[in-house]
């Protein structure tokens, strides 16, 4: 994982809000965003699903969904239903498809605990 710290070159570019993933469950509806396998000029992977399952992984839990993380889209962004961030992808496959189960992402708060740990 990599921790940006944005300069004034960032200037204009639209910033995502932090979402709240306290209210998370089964069911929820999440949108994964990134440029997996990434080549110039393409659109981004946008993709609309539900969480399916959580998961301790590495100690950590995540949250399973039923739709692919193309291997790649790792650290991309997940948006609750108001388009804020709620966690990053973490877990997919090589392939768009689901020739495994853990196509997941960690949560937001998990992530904001580490960072507050690290700083």
């Amino acid at each position: 994982m990599a921790i940006l710290k944005p300069t004034k070159d960032f200037n204009g570019i639209k910033r995502l809000d932090v979402g709240d993933d306290s209210s998370l469950d089964i069911g929820s509806e999440v949108t994964v965003l990134g440029f997996p396998q990434y080549s110039p000029d393409e659109t981004p992977y946008i993709n609309t699903g539900k969480i399916i399952q959580s998961k301790i992984l590495y100690d950590q839990k995540i949250w399973l969904l039923d739709i692919p993380i193309i291997h790649g889209n790792s650290g991309g962004p997940v948006l609750d239903k108001d388009q804020k961030v709620i966690g990053i992808a973490s877990r997919g496959s090589a392939k768009h498809d689901q020739s495994t189960k853990l196509h997941g992402f960690i949560p937001i708060s998990t992530l904001l605990k580490y960072f507050k740990e690290k700083s």
